[in-house]
């Protein structure tokens, strides 16, 4: 945090070093219980400092897929904000053979239009679309595509939202007056 918000400029102080080839060292200020699983996070994973020093300010930046080093499975050929992402087949992936797909190409969708999605895969421009049910035209699209609509199951995220509203601590809030206070409670 202090390395981010710009208290220390020295690196060094952030407790992260690569130990040796294969092993990156995490040394942090406090115990975290899901720390193991935020280590899956992109924003963990070592990058080539080589690689990032020839990109300087320009690493990951933008729509130029030569602004990321990647190795997996496919290449990303092009990038258009807000339209479509073409990935190409990588052929220096270890496992290359098994990769059977060639080239994909993500389209985005930005929601105002529901039933864009199943014309264009009525059209043959997408390989599978997202229908929804309480769509307009849902019955058609179940009457035409029946056998091949599939229902994924449902996510397990809970939400939870609540209101604090007999607020008795101000230990750690900004407000300070008596007035300050109340209006917090009142609010």
């Amino acid at each position: 945090d202090d390395y981010v918000s710009g208290k220390t400029k020295d690196f060094s102080t952030v407790g992260i070093k690569a130990v040796d080839d294969y092993t990156v060292q995490y040394t942090l200020n406090q115990p975290e219980s899901f720390w193991n699983s935020k280590t899956t996070m992109g924003i963990l994973m070592p990058v080539n400092k080589e690689f990032l020093d020839s990109k300087g300010d320009g690493y990951g930046q933008g729509t130029n897929p030569s602004s990321i080093l990647y190795c997996g499975p496919y290449l990303i050929k092009a990038i258009t904000s807000k339209s479509v992402v073409t990935l190409e087949k990588n052929p220096t992936y270890w496992d290359a053979d098994n990769v059977k797909i060639s080239k994909v190409k993500l389209t985005y969708y930005d929601g105002q239009d529901s039933e864009s999605l199943i014309r264009g895969f009525d059209n043959g421009d997408y390989t599978v679309a997202r229908v929804f049910p309480n769509g307009s035209n849902y019955k058609s699209v179940e009457k035409k595509h029946k056998d091949d609509i599939v229902f994924s199951d449902q996510g397990s995220s809970t939400y939870n939202l609540s209101f604090n509203i007999d607020r008795q601590a101000y230990e750690i809030t900004t407000k300070t007056t008596d007035a300050q206070k109340s209006s917090t409670k009142k609010a």
